[in-house]
This record gives C-alpha cells, structure tokens and sequence, in this order.
C-alpha cells in the first residue's frame, strides 16, 4: 500500500459509504481518462492515482487495512492538487517543495478609508438602482398606455371634415324632431275650360 491520501483523491471524507466510493471514482475516472486528453501526463497520472484509490477503498478487506494505516500515518506532508486546480500539466507535476505565494499586500490607511466608505455607500447604490428600475418600468407601461399624438395635415383635415358633416348631421335632425311640416293634401286640379266644352 502507498502513502497516498486515497480519501483526498476521490474527494471524499474518512466516513463515507461504499457507494458515494464508487459514485465518485465513476464521475472521477469519466472526467480523467487519458483517452480524452490523449498525450496530457496530468491526466495520466491522475487517471492511475484514482484507479489505485478505488482498488485500496472498493474493496472492503483492503479499504479496512488502509483505515488501521491511515489512522497511524500522517498525511499532513503530502501535496496532491485538486483535480482542475491546475490549468496546464507542468504545474499539475509540482510538489510541496514550491514555494507558497507572496501574501497580498495590505492597503495603505487611505485606502481602508476609501474602501470602508464605498461599503458605506452600496446599501445607497442599491437602493438608488431599485428605485431607478422601478420607475424605469412604470415609465415604460405609462409609455406603452398613451396612444401616439402625432397625425398628418391629411388625417386632420379628413377628421375635421368627418366631424362637421355628423354636427350637420345632428343639426339637422334635431331642427326635424322639433319643427313638424304641415301635411298637404293634394287634391286633384279641375280640368281645364277648353276640355270642359267639348
């Protein structure tokens, strides 16, 4: 058996069942296999490194007696990047023996003070933007409410004339409720003096 940490390779805590084991080498495997990255050592040694994880922990005896190493073995002093840590093989390979990165510098007092009053200023910001949004979206209903106010000299003079004609129209009809013609009765004219003679 190896000094690896097989937990840490397949992403899994000590207390873990035989199942999520397998779940994780399947989903593992899938993504590493050297097929899919052909010529990529990264993959390569990943794709050995969980297989020899689920040989020790896919099995119950081996997984047992690896429980008893694991608990006596620190594992402290290994370095195994997480799968995806690392963009390109020739890092992928380096060990602990790398230097940790430089600590970020820390911001000068003028810039605390700018920092904390730009927090001061986003609950603002955002209250500021929500109301913005919202009459925004009104402004927009409103918008699609109104009817266009724009019409041609054509369209006005053609409404205009259409208008007229029904107020004549209602004039007139009002002017006949109100004011009834008298009935005239036609009765036959006498004939005449000549046709009366002969």
């Amino acid at each position: 058996m190896s000094n690896s940490n097989y937990y840490e390779i397949l992403g899994l805590p000590k207390h873990t069942t035989d199942a999520e084991i397998k779940k994780a080498y399947r989903k593992l495997s899938l993504k590493f296999h050297p097929d899919k990255n052909p010529g990529d050592t990264y993959f390569e040694d990943w794709s050995k490194k969980i297989n020899e994880a689920f040989a020790i922990l896919g099995n119950p005896a081996s997984r047992a007696a690896y429980d008893q190493q694991f608990e006596t073995h620190s594992f402290k002093d290994q370095f195994y990047p997480r799968p995806g840590q690392y963009a390109s093989s020739a890092t992928a390979t380096e060990t602990a023996e790398e230097k940790a990165p430089p600590p970020k510098p820390q911001p000068s007092a003028a810039e605390q003070l700018v920092l904390r009053q730009v927090k001061d200023m986003v609950p603002d910001y955002l209250r500021l933007k929500g109301e913005y949004l919202l009459a925004k979206k009104e402004f927009e209903v409103v918008k699609k409410k109104q009817a266009p106010a724009i019409f041609t000299k054509q369209q006005l003079l053609i409404g205009s004339g259409i208008a007229l004609l029904a107020i004549a129209g209602l004039i007139y009809a009002s002017i006949a409720a109100t004011t009834r013609a008298p009935k005239v009765i036609m009765e036959p004219l006498p004939a005449p003096e000549w046709k009366k003679k002969a």
